[in-house]
């Protein structure tokens, strides 16, 4: 999604004024603000009349935050759907859609919610309590816990082709009180999902055999990814 725009500070506004009575050039300014020249250029065109004012110019920046769409579109009845949608679960990406596909009435984007979110010190609401997301230290740590793995491109060229049914994909999905196993078939687009309170190897397992009981026939292959909860494959048999 790339880095957040910030806006200029006051001190940073103090900066432009003394660097403008430099004659420095916009670019020149932006170099030593570790700013962009477009934002400087932006930035000198608040004062028009003549030379640059920081304090006026600033000014000019809060008038204009608050006369913004998205500083008024934050009302009483967006936050209460905000917190709603959170206290489901649901993640500020996931509110922003939702509030988007059903054309919700004052409909604001991710970075206004987690503003929302700052702003109503509401980050114990956030589905991974506002802490950073950690990455495995190794891409294979998952793969060398599951015995009997095969790896992904020994599976049939069929697969990819979406030939013939009978393909399915498996996998997890993390929520407040448990875990949800899904199962999709590849070219129908079939979904199973089943509620397990654990994602142990064995409850997913029975899981999954359970939900394709009905159609043992229809299942050729089943792709998982490296998740631990998956290493009991090799007992799933239909």
């Amino acid at each position: 999604m790339g880095n957040p725009y910030k806006q200029l500070t006051l001190p940073e506004r103090y900066q432009i004024q003394s660097l403008c009575g430099l004659l420095f050039s916009a670019r020149r300014i932006g170099d030593y603000l570790h700013r962009s020249n477009k934002t400087i250029s932006l930035e000198l065109k608040r004062c028009p009349s003549g030379a640059y004012d920081a304090e006026a110019a600033h000014r000019n920046s809060l008038q204009r935050r608050k006369t913004a769409t998205k500083f008024y579109k934050r009302t009483d009845s967006v936050s209460r759907q905000v917190k709603s949608q959170m206290s489901l679960g649901f993640t500020p990406e996931q509110i922003a859609g939702r509030m988007k596909l059903e054309s919700f009435n004052g409909m604001i984007s991710c970075q206004t919610i987690y503003r929302l979110i700052k702003k109503n010190q509401w980050r114990h609401l956030l589905p991974r309590k506002g802490k950073r997301y950690r990455q495995r230290k190794g891409v294979e740590a998952g793969a060398r816990l599951i015995p009997n793995r095969v790896d992904i491109d020994e599976r049939p060229d069929c697969v990819d082709l979406k030939e013939e049914i009978g393909h399915w994909e498996g996998d997890t999905v993390h929520g407040q009180d448990g875990y949800l196993v899904t199962l999709t078939e590849r070219v129908s687009k079939l979904l199973l999902t089943a509620r397990v309170k654990n994602k142990t190897k064995k409850t997913v397992s029975q899981a999954i055999k359970k939900m394709l009981r009905p159609y043992a026939n229809l299942c050729k292959t089943i792709t998982f990814d490296n998740g631990g909860e998956f290493a009991g494959h090799a007992s799933i048999r239909l």
